[in-house]
């Protein structure tokens, strides 16, 4: 699988970011791909979307791919240059998103199939397990029957036994 080393530069404000990126099931282009690194990714936000993309190596192992990467890191001087959103050099090994982002006609794809199966299954696909009729008859029942109010002698007011005995405590122990 190819490995490819680009540079992003972003065409409204002009700053750069060199990074790696290798195909998977999310992201199969490298000009689609945003990049990942986390100053870059913020200023996208900020910025927009509108970057040109440059290939600057292609490669078939992770060993010349981070040597190229780290080579060019050095040479450009990535990490200090105001010039690129960098914030460590880049090596051609870490980094990248596992993250998918889908595009909106996947995403609706996507949808579409869900719509399609709750309305084949029932709105009740979309929880983990369907409860058999006895399972709903024994939720809908009530649990048992609450004890009865105890009064307090000391100022007329009906509590259940655990408060009543905490009432007590707070309010009359003194008396």
């Amino acid at each position: 699988m190819s490995i490819y080393i680009y540079r992003k530069t972003h065409n409204t404000t002009g700053l750069k970011y060199i990074g790696k990126f290798k195909p998977n099931k999310c992201w199969v282009n490298v000009y689609s791909y945003p990049g990942s690194g986390t100053y870059w990714k913020r200023h996208l936000k900020k910025h927009g979307n509108d970057v040109t993309t440059e290939i600057l190596g292609v490669f078939n192992t992770e060993e010349s791919a981070s040597e190229f990467a780290l080579n060019l890191s050095e040479s450009l001087n990535i990490v200090v240059s105001s010039e690129y959103a960098n914030l460590k050099p880049e090596d051609g090994l870490n980094g990248g998103s596992n993250s998918c982002i889908y595009t909106p006609e996947v995403r609706k794809k996507m949808s579409d199939a869900k719509k399609r199966l709750v309305k084949e299954k029932g709105g009740a696909y979309l929880t983990r397990h369907l409860n058999t009729p006895e399972t709903i008859a024994k939720m809908r029942k009530p649990k048992g029957t609450l004890p009865p109010k105890k009064k307090c002698p000391h100022c007329d007011k009906e509590y259940r036994p655990n408060w009543y005995q905490r009432h007590i405590r707070e309010y009359h122990d003194n008396i």
